[in-house]
């Protein structure tokens, strides 16, 4: 009966959209437990992969964000209890681990490119069309040593990453505090 009611709870969330309470920072919309306003994110409850927030404040602004220099409406206070705020976007940077913004275009390795005419960048997170999926399935069977560089390449750049100062490190960029759940 339990299963079932974790189940209605989420099928009626997606009609419904019931929100997680911190929504504007981390975008989730379905909250999967009962009784919870915290998505799996953002919930102490979710013990395996959550990060254990909780109700994060959001203030209103009209100063710069000391990452970007970006004049913000709305910034985050950061999690470590510092005092900090950074705007939304520049908090999700730093809190959160993003992969993608490593990857590199496969189309200077000799991929054709996009068959939608995405422009992928050089590094930074691509299209990823699913028409592109064959195209790139095909130049890695015709073209192995070309597929081959971009791929060690790739993998060169994501574990690279760790020489990135702010992004998905969870550390205050001005006072280095680490939140740790």
């Amino acid at each position: 009966m339990i299963v079932f009611k974790i189940y209605y709870k989420y099928i009626m969330s997606e009609v419904n959209e019931i929100k997680c309470v911190n929504h504007e920072f981390c975008r989730y919309n379905k909250v999967p437990e009962m009784g919870s306003d915290y998505c799996m994110t953002c919930g102490s409850w979710f013990k395996v992969c959550g990060f254990g927030w909780d109700k994060l404040t959001i203030v209103d602004s009209t100063d710069e964000c000391a990452v970007c220099m970006d004049v913000c409406e709305r910034k985050l206070m950061f999690p470590t209890n510092c005092g900090h705020s950074f705007c939304i976007i520049c908090s999700r940077n730093i809190l959160f681990w993003d992969e993608t913004r490593y990857h590199l275009s496969p189309v200077p390795y000799g991929c054709p490119p996009c068959p939608n005419g995405c422009e992928n960048p050089e590094k930074g997170k691509q299209c990823y069309c699913e028409e592109y999926d064959p195209i790139q399935e095909e130049w890695e069977q015709y073209n192995p040593q070309g597929f081959n560089n971009w791929n060690d390449d790739q993998n060169k750049s994501i574990d690279n990453s760790s020489n990135d100062i702010i992004y998905g490190k969870a550390t205050c960029p001005l006072c280095r505090k680490k939140y740790v759940r």
